[in-house]
């Protein structure tokens, strides 16, 4: 009976990561490691969490420098710099005089 309870305990896990494995959302990962968080997949299921973790942040970072690359107005770069102080696009940033 102790040998069916852990089966029937392993092939939940395994159902839920087969669920999970191709997500693109950390979110997933996070949700696995509540339910398993000494579970066969743990160590990988961390590791794609920070991983998508870190892509999601250095996709927000790209689209607010689009959204503000060509602009005149120096509180658009600003908001840039307040988020990303030490952003890949700092170091190019000339903020525009005037035009508040």
């Amino acid at each position: 009976m102790e040998n069916l309870i852990r089966v029937d305990a392993e092939s939940r896990e395994l159902a839920f990561w087969n669920t999970i494995q191709d997500s693109a959302d950390p979110k997933d990962f996070n949700a696995y490691l509540e339910r398993y968080p000494d579970g066969q997949y743990a160590a990988h299921a961390r590791r794609l969490a920070a991983q998508l973790l870190a892509l999601q942040s250095d996709q927000a970072e790209v689209t607010l420098w689009v959204s503000v690359k060509e602009s005149k107005y120096p509180a658009d770069f600003e908001s840039y710099l307040n988020k990303y102080p030490r952003g890949r696009f700092a170091v190019m940033m000339t903020i525009p005089k005037g035009n508040h």
